[in-house]
Parts: structure tokens; sequence; C-alpha cells
């Protein structure tokens, strides 16, 4: 499915939102990634790093904050694991 990061005001900063993440909570996703961008420009809000923890995510453990490459390789190898997982996946920049 298409992310479209203007539809909840995502912009390099101050990153990712809150919003972005609803649809992977209402997939019952266990592990979250979300990319960085291929520069790494892409932040992630620091809202948006709350609400998973409040959650009861943890940092590279449930969820990661990741250069895109590196998030497309946990992403696959957690899928080949047969984990229940979702990403965000930020392509350029």
């Amino acid at each position: 499915m298409a992310w479209d990061w203007r539809k909840t005001g995502t912009h390099h900063e101050p990153g990712t939102q809150p919003a972005d993440l609803e649809e992977l909570f209402t997939n019952n996703c266990e592990t979250i990634i979300l990319s960085r961008g291929i520069e790494n420009r892409l932040k992630t809000a620091v809202e948006t790093r709350d609400l998973l923890q409040q959650r009861g995510m943890v940092l590279n453990q449930n969820y990661f904050i990741l250069q895109s490459e590196d998030a497309k390789n946990v992403y696959n190898r957690l899928a080949t694991e047969n984990k229940r997982v979702c990403a965000i996946i930020h392509s350029t920049c």
C-alpha cells in the first residue's frame, strides 16, 4: 500500500507522525519498522516514539528506526521468521 506522507503533515522534520502509524496498529503488527530514507533525512517525531513506547514497544526490539536499505533488510529477515512485521519505507532522501 502506498504511504502518502502529506496526508498527516509529515515532513523531514519533525518526521514520521503518530497518525502515520494508525494503519499499522489496526493491522496488529508485532514489529514496526520506520525508515529514515536513503540519506537518513526523514526524522521520527518525538510524539511517535512516545506512542510506540506507550504501547509497550522497545526500540530495536519491537520497533526499529533505520536507514531505508537497513529497514528493508530487517523487514525481510523478520518476515522470513514469520513475524508479523509492518514497515513504512521512505525510498527517497
